[in-house]
């Protein structure tokens, strides 16, 4: 494949970002590997604790109220902090560019990498993000050619807005957000872990966009991994049609130091 074809394949990519992020009513900010995705504007919020690193989902999980300052917005909390481990989602939604297929999160303390495997016009391709403390690259790589190149880090975070629609949720239920109800479920195994989820919906929207109101499932590992979400937008316009994001963990396992390295020869 040729360097215009790698190209025009960034373009979807970008193009799909700003398709989805509008649809959504998301934002285009710029996240960081310690501090995930966040949306220009914030619904109002009430003071909740950050999470300190021990709190944790009850032993036995009912199907009870969730008041602000309890279990949901702590795990979102330690979430948004950072978890260390690789994650690999399958990742689907109907939001703007319908960008489907599976989603790859690794961390370790400051390193991060996200992986995008998808297929776009018949080609398929994994579009990757690394960003370390000392440098940034990304790659594309298909069947046919694997490029890499080394980039600023402000050009590397640029690349992560795709899926600003999961970063989003815990960021804003984290420190607190009023008008949020939460019922907490039984919890369940997701990818061999044990998963906290909760219920949830909210009278407005978790980001700026067309009026309306969300429905959520979430789960939560104890040590505060994302596992999985139900998104629903439910938009206060007749006939519109309700925007749907589904991801859920396929496997959750240790990233290593090897995994923030470029999978491939850097030019640039």
């Amino acid at each position: 494949m040729n360097r215009t074809r790698l190209a025009w394949i960034s373009c979807v990519a970008v193009l799909a970002t700003a398709s989805l992020l509008a649809a959504c009513g998301g934002s285009a900010g710029s996240p960081s590997p310690k501090a995930t995705p966040t949306s220009d504007e914030t619904p109002t919020a009430t003071a909740s604790p950050k999470a300190t690193g021990t709190a944790g989902p009850k032993d036995t999980p009912t199907a009870i109220p969730t008041p602000t300052g309890t279990d949901l917005e702590d795990l979102a909390a330690m979430f948004v902090d950072g978890v260390d481990g690789k994650v690999v989602y399958e990742y689907s939604s109907n939001f703007g560019g319908k960008p489907n297929g599976t989603y790859t999160v690794y961390r370790r303390g400051d390193d991060y990498r996200q992986d995008w495997h998808s297929t776009l016009d018949g080609i398929e391709f994994t579009a990757v993000t690394i960003i370390t403390k000392d440098t940034a690259y990304t790659c594309t790589l298909t069947a046919t050619d694997r490029q890499c190149t080394k980039v600023s880090r402000e050009d590397a975070e640029l690349q992560l807005n795709l899926f600003e629609p999961i970063y989003e949720v815990p960021e804003k239920i984290g420190p607190g957000l009023a008008g949020l109800k939460a019922t907490e479920l039984p919890s369940r195994k997701i990818a061999g872990v044990e998963a906290f989820c909760f219920d949830v919906t909210m009278d407005g929207r978790l980001a700026p966009g067309p009026e309306g109101r969300e429905e959520l499932e979430l789960c939560f590992s104890e040590k505060g991994q994302f596992l999985s979400m139900e998104r629903r937008v439910i938009f206060d316009i007749p006939g519109r049609i309700e925007g749907d994001l589904h991801l859920e963990a396929q496997s959750v396992t240790e990233a290593k130091g090897d995994d923030f390295k470029p999978p491939s020869a850097v030019t640039g």
